[in-house]
């Protein structure tokens, strides 16, 4: 078994092994597609809102859909925006010191 483990690199760690960070080139490439879609999330947000509340009726019904549909707002599609936008500045944040500090 933790041969298996060992070859799927899920086995932990041993005493004195380090595990090596993840290059910078595809942060600095998913970073900025990540930022453009969490713009165009906050963007679009009420049309989304729309779109799900449509596919939700279709989904589940009317009558539950009436009741989810006052637990759910445009807001909260904003918030995932800025998460998604939060997270591309993460990302580009790791991929320029990563280049930094590979470069030095």
């Amino acid at each position: 078994m933790a041969v298996v483990l060992r070859l799927a690199n899920l086995a932990p760690l041993t005493t004195g092994e380090v595990v090596e960070a993840a290059p910078a080139l595809p942060n600095l490439i998913v970073g900025p597609l990540t930022i453009a879609i969490g713009i165009a999330v906050i963007r679009y947000r009420v049309e989304i809102h729309r779109n799900v509340i449509q596919q939700q009726r279709w989904l589940v019904g009317d009558t539950v859909a009436r009741r989810l549909e006052r637990l759910q707002h445009p807001f909260w599609i904003g918030f995932v925006g800025i998460s998604t936008i939060l997270m591309g500045i993460h990302s580009i944040g790791y991929g320029v010191v990563k280049l930094v500090s590979d470069l030095s």
